[in-house]
């Protein structure tokens, strides 16, 4: 398993959407299902919001998933962060739709 595939299997296991992650990481619209491996800006990124996570298992894929010993009480700030990039995706989801059935209508109309 791959760092990608690490970070895919703990993005999902606090269910954040990859539109989120991509938020998150300040990567661009669909570039993670394309991307083969993660740069070094983005795995950076990933470790500054996740600091939870168990750099062991996140780049040899040795041990758990979460740092035992991590106290940090930034799990809330993390867990408000995935919140409002979920709100951000979905308001972009409903948009497109709306623009789309304003797209439909105008052709209706033509």
């Amino acid at each position: 398993m791959e760092i990608k595939d690490r970070l895919d299997s703990f993005r999902n296991s606090r269910n954040i959407t990859v539109q989120a992650f991509e938020i998150m990481l300040g990567a661009s619209n669909g570039s993670w299902s394309k991307t083969k491996s993660v740069s070094e800006e983005n795995l950076l990124a990933f470790i500054k919001i996740f600091p939870e996570i168990s750099l062991q298992w996140l780049i040899k894929g040795e041990g758990e998933m979460y740092d035992s010993s991590f106290r940090g009480s930034s799990n809330n700030a993390n867990d408000e962060l995935i919140e409002l990039c979920k709100t951000l995706v979905a308001n972009y989801q409903q948009r497109d739709q709306v623009v789309q059935q304003l797209i439909t209508l105008l052709h209706k109309l033509e």
